[in-house]
């Protein structure tokens, strides 16, 4: 008889937890994989030779590599350099 009673408690408890851990969710921002992808799906629409502006060869954090990656750019493209016709 008591035994009902404890576990109906130790649920309770459970659920308070769990919607307590929802609720906290709920303002914490968002995991910087999820941002990166939105920041990649927006940028993908703009024209690739604003994006090749925003890339710094000498950044001191980032190579190129990486920025090129984020602004959804082929890293060779950013180097290629065309020939004018002769």
């Amino acid at each position: 008889m008591f035994d009902n009673n404890k576990t109906g408690k130790a649920q309770q408890s459970d659920q308070e937890r769990k919607l307590n851990e929802l609720y906290a969710e709920v303002g914490r921002p968002l995991p910087l994989s999820t941002q990166i992808a939105w920041l990649k799906k927006i940028w993908h629409r703009r024209c690739r030779e604003p994006r090749m502006a925003l890339i710094e060869r000498e950044h001191p954090s980032s190579p190129v590599t990486e920025q090129a990656e984020l602004l959804g750019l082929n890293r060779t493209s950013f180097y290629y350099q065309p020939i004018p016709p002769a």
